[in-house]
């Protein structure tokens, strides 16, 4: 088609994209630290006492959570790709998950030090590197369908259309979903065993 793998598709371009993840991690902990007890108040209103709330939430609640959050990023995501200048909307998605990221382990080590990183190490970690790994891949294959829609647009020849590069696309993004609800399940588990070990 218009995109070839060895163009932006590369994982070249992947690996670029999870170290946007990382650079969101490493400004949510650097917002922690430096912003008013207010503006931290708003941006963390869905991280408050998420160690307490792991704890105490039901199987259910803990999965439904997990996989709404994901999900969001997920969708964003995907509808960056049906546009010709979708690119800054998955970037600014996985830099957002970085941050949340960055905001919860910060606010971890504020409230219970060294035993809130060990258990975030335990219990938040693992679900995050999966599902900032499957974004990542998500970006990455949304990067190639806007770059087609764009190639397509500025193209004089259009005779045979992108709908089999839009249903690809779909059927790449419903298989990282799945992922991504195994994980959010993976990620119930392990919130229900290492339940009684929350910190105090």
């Amino acid at each position: 088609m218009l995109v070839k793998k060895s163009g932006i598709l590369s994982w070249k371009v992947y690996t670029a994209m999870l170290c946007v993840v990382l650079v969101g991690t490493l400004v949510g902990c650097l917002l922690y630290s430096r912003l008013d007890a207010q503006t931290l108040g708003r941006i963390c209103s869905s991280q408050a006492d998420f160690i307490t709330a792991r704890g105490q939430a039901s199987f259910s609640h803990i999965l439904l959570r997990t996989l709404t959050s994901s999900s969001l990023f997920m969708l964003v995501v995907f509808l960056s790709g049906f546009g010709a200048i979708g690119h800054a909307a998955a970037l600014g998605a996985l830099c957002y998950k970085g941050m949340g990221l960055g905001l919860i382990l910060s606010q971890m080590y504020s409230q219970y030090s060294a035993k809130g990183i060990l258990y975030s190490l335990f219990t938040v970690v693992p679900n995050a590197v999966v599902s900032a790994s499957v974004l990542a891949l998500a970006a990455r294959e949304a990067f190639g369908l806007s770059n087609t829609y764009a190639l397509f647009t500025l193209s004089d020849r259009q005779l045979d259309g992108i709908r089999p590069c839009v249903k690809l696309y779909c059927a790449k993004l419903l298989i990282l979903e799945a992922v991504l609800a195994l994980s959010a399940g993976c990620d119930c588990l392990i919130a229900w065993i290492f339940k009684s070990f929350v910190p105090k």
